[in-house]
């Protein structure tokens, strides 16, 4: 086609793009004010937040967080090593410097406001969208294709879950201090003294392995990046950017060691599996829902109903329309590349560096073995992929308009400009209306009930959170959902949310006094114990046995019956002997509770060796009780002795429940003669 007549363009059009071109840094300075400032208005709904999902365990009862006599073991720990009070492994995330800006976080904020926490999360945002910019323009992209892509990567709901929610902020970290040793590195290429650049690229690089282990791959992006970027023969290319790209491996295989040694594994046990052919077969549609998410987020959630693909559920729409989508595009992007233009070299950059940002870092999360069965895709694992994703997609857009219609490609790129401008419009929408989403866990399941219906682990959570909202008969409804669909091959996964779901209606019928329910809800628990296959589902069955005999002796209990309650109790603690001393603890309680505060005291001694084997609230309580027992009989000495055991027993514990008792202890040991 023929160029437009010059005639024919808006001067407003014309002036736009002459201040576009304009030389010197103030437009740069400009442009990314104005996107700081839609960033932070599109984002600032989620300010006031509570603290949800994963924050509750990850901050407010973690003693790696909150107390700093636990400072250095929570650098050498993985981030959910205090489960099991630092006894064992508990994840695979070993995240040093998530865990150290938690630490700070809650140095300057505390608990009672989550504003400064979120504040946090936005300025860590707020950076890597600046590095976002200075990395396209390191590229060579115009001003007009920098900021078009910025913008979208800064306002794209997918995002909120990174940003909003406070313990999304490792993928931040990650991607900040990952596009600041690329910048690093960038800037190195062009420059005779340069070895400071590399230095500070690697230092970077090595607090982007601190934040997030998939910060891994950052030395084949680098790899990548050189060999693409560079001119000549491919050969000399090969050699440099193993040059440049060695000192970072380097530091991956010793970040990689050290990892290995403080988990001892490579990945921890779960209770279900995924074949090699499953999750082969899973990939295209994995890739399909993150480009989908990419190019049209309007279906957002905690989670989605994407799961793995088996040649059982092998069908039209989870895998024949995803790998047909998948080589489509796959085409139309080789056909942009392969075509020759005016200034094609910046995109050629760009959209390499794109392809290789997008399906590197998305690699990691593709390898969904040990994810939850349900949960295997997340808006979070987005977070640098999007970037790569827009890379791809502006540039491409830029070319293609260029193929219908010639002009100077400073026009199609401002036009490009205004319509990323127009496209913020309705992505802000869906952003803001998300945020909302994570203001508090009951808004949040009933999001994710909405966005995945089928998930279990969802309804779950939603139940839970009605009934902490008082919704008892509510809750009651969707528990039941999750008891009703049960899969027709019945995994330990279905078996423990059916499972759970059941001992949270047993839980609001104890509140109600549904006593016949609660027997036959228990009933039901206990006759549909599996046969554990590994650990994990070992752990998870003893704390179901003992969840549901503790119910039965509360439904004795409430129907006045000390003696049936007691004897319950004592049922329990043989069906289940690993955990003797939580269930014992509660045996002492109501033998005090019956009068009989000798078989109470004889009862907490025999466990008394336990505690330090046991790692739980309950069983520290052993402490605790001996003390008042000893207290009222007058053996003083004792009494403080079993209470300051108590108090450094409970140290990292921070229930509510526990805290309490702690006070309680405090004061004791303050009136003892």
């Amino acid at each position: 086609m023929s160029p437009t007549p010059p005639s024919a363009q808006p001067t407003w059009f014309s002036r736009f793009l002459a201040w576009l071109a304009r030389p010197g840094r103030e437009t740069d300075v400009v442009l990314l004010l104005v996107i700081g400032m839609v960033t932070i208005l599109v984002f600032s709904n989620g300010l006031t937040g509570d603290f949800v999902y994963d924050d509750s365990k990850q901050i407010l009862q973690s003693p790696l967080v909150r107390d700093p006599a636990y400072f250095w073991a929570a650098l050498t720990r993985d981030v959910w090593s205090f489960k099991q009070g630092g006894n064992e492994v508990s994840s695979d995330y070993w995240r040093p410097l998530f865990i150290l800006w938690l630490i700070g976080n809650y140095r300057l904020w505390g608990v009672e406001s989550t504003v400064g926490w979120h504040l946090g999360n936005l300025g860590l945002h707020l950076a890597v969208v600046g590095l976002a910019y200075l990395v396209c323009r390191q590229l060579g992209l115009s001003r007009a294709v920098a900021a078009a892509i910025t913008l979208l990567f800064a306002i794209h709901p997918v995002h909120v879950e990174s940003v909003t929610w406070i313990s999304g902020s490792p993928d931040l970290l990650m991607a900040l201090f990952t596009l600041g040793a690329y910048a690093c590195a960038l800037a190195a290429l062009g420059k005779t003294e340069r070895w400071n650049w590399y230095a500070a690229a690697l230092i970077l690089f090595i607090l982007a392995l601190l934040a997030k282990e998939s910060a891994i791959l950052f030395p084949l992006l680098l790899f990548i990046t050189i060999v693409g970027l560079g001119d000549g023969e491919l050969r000399p290319r090969l050699v440099s950017a193993g040059i440049v790209a060695g000192p970072f491996a380097a530091a991956a295989s010793l970040y990689f060691g050290l990892r290995l040694t403080i988990l001892g594994q490579f990945a921890a046990a779960k209770g279900w599996s995924v074949s090699t052919l499953s999750l082969i077969l899973t990939q295209p549609n994995l890739l399909f829902f993150y480009l989908r998410q990419s190019l049209i987020p309007f279906s957002l959630g905690p989670s989605y109903p994407v799961r793995a693909v088996t040649p059982d559920n092998l069908a039209l729409g989870n895998f024949i329309l995803p790998a047909a989508a998948l080589l489509l595009l796959a085409s139309l992007f080789f056909y942009l590349f392969s075509q020759r233009q005016e200034n094609q070299p910046p995109y050629n950059r760009a959209i390499v560096l794109g392809l290789t940002l997008f399906l590197l870092f998305l690699a990691p999360v593709l390898q969904f073995r040990h994810f939850i069965p349900e949960h295997i895709v997340h808006d979070r694992y987005l977070y640098l992929p999007l970037l790569g994703f827009l890379l791809i997609l502006i540039p491409g857009l830029v070319m293609l308009l260029a193929l219908w219609q010639e002009q100077a490609h400073s026009r199609h790129e401002g036009w490009v400009l205004l319509l990323a401008g127009l496209l913020c419009l309705p992505l802000s929408y869906q952003t803001i209306r998300y945020n909302s989403a994570w203001q508090n866990d009951l808004a949040l399941w009933e999001r994710g009930v909405r966005s995945d219906p089928t998930s279990q682990f969802n309804l779950r959570q939603y139940a839970y959170f009605l009934r902490a909202d008082g919704q008892f008969e509510r809750a009651i409804s969707v528990a039941q959902t999750v008891v009703n669909r049960q899969a027709p091959t019945f995994s330990f996964y279905d078996y423990f949310h059916v499972t759970e779901a059941r001992l949270l209606q047993i839980d609001i019928w104890l509140e109600q006094g549904a006593l016949d329910y609660v027997d036959q809800g228990v009933a039901v628990v206990l006759a549909t114990i599996p046969e554990p296959e590994n650990g994990y589902e070992a752990a998870a069955v003893q704390t179901i046995i003992q969840r549901a005999y503790e119910r039965l002796s509360l439904r004795y209990q409430q129907s006045q019956d000390m003696v049936q309650a007691i004897a319950v109790l004592r049922l329990g603690r043989e069906a289940v002997p690993e955990r003797q001393c939580d269930l014992t603890t509660n045996l002492a309680v109501l033998l005090y509770l019956s009068g009989d505060a000798a078989a109470a005291r004889q009862e907490l001694e025999t466990v008394r060796g336990r505690v330090a084997l046991e790692y739980s609230p309950l069983c520290a309580m052993v402490y605790y009780y001996l003390g008042q027992l000893y207290g009222e009989a007058g053996e003083f000495a004792a009494a403080r002795q079993a209470l300051q055991q108590y108090l450094t027993a409970s140290a990292t514990f921070y229930d509510s429940r526990s805290q309490n008792l702690r006070r309680h202890s405090q004061q004791l040991l303050a009136t003892l003669p």
